[in-house]
């Protein structure tokens, strides 16, 4: 039901009921250390060097765990600076995932595709990202108008998507251009039209 481009979303091997209640948040997130082994070899290490000479020109005081995740390598910052890695939406975070396979790439000569984390930083933004959709949602079939939801990234559009596919009530759609757009939930069967006017 989303006219966003998906490219790579999964799938649930069955349908999902809809959910009537908010994602609870999670009281103590696990760290990523706790989820995945340390990552090893070259490509690695390059990652490591690429990130610790980005925080090292931030001047922030945090220290870099690299993992190996499901296809990726996992970043990890810790310490007494976290608080600024994370503020302003996680805008840094993003700005490192950015740069660090452009760093790493001359001294791995291969691509190095990787997420960087602090403070469970993504999966507490992905929750609330969850809760929000489904708030909308609820918003949407009470009183039969669209919503538009704030500027989101395609990481962000994409999760709310994917939470809200298997709801007959409502559909998405990404509206706007560039990296940044808004995500219009509408009753199903309405117009884009619509969802743009009632912004």
């Amino acid at each position: 039901r989303s006219r966003d481009s998906r490219a790579g979303a999964s799938r649930p091997s069955a349908p999902r009921e809809r959910a009537t209640t908010l994602i609870d948040l999670p009281e103590v997130p696990r760290r990523l250390a706790e989820r995945f082994p340390p990552a090893l070899g070259p490509v690695a290490d390059a990652a490591r060097d690429a990130m610790e000479r980005l925080v090292r020109v931030s001047g922030l005081r945090v220290e870099v765990v690299v993992l190996q995740g499901d296809g990726r390598l996992e970043i990890e910052l810790s310490g007494s600076d976290s608080t600024l890695v994370t503020a302003d939406g996680g805008e840094l975070l993003s700005a490192f995932e950015y740069l660090v396979p452009k760093v790493a790439r001359g001294a791995a000569e291969e691509g190095t595709p990787c997420r960087v984390d602090c403070d469970n930083f993504h999966e507490i933004r992905e929750e609330q990202l969850r809760s929000l959709a489904q708030a909308a949602a609820e918003e949407v079939r009470q009183l039969g108008r669209p919503k538009v939801l704030e500027p989101m990234n395609p990481a962000e559009r994409r999760i709310i998507h994917v939470t809200l596919e298997d709801d007959p009530g409502v559909e998405t759609e990404s509206l706007g251009e560039g990296f940044f757009k808004r995500v219009s939930v509408r009753p199903a069967g309405g117009h884009l039209r619509e969802a743009r006017e009632s912004y």
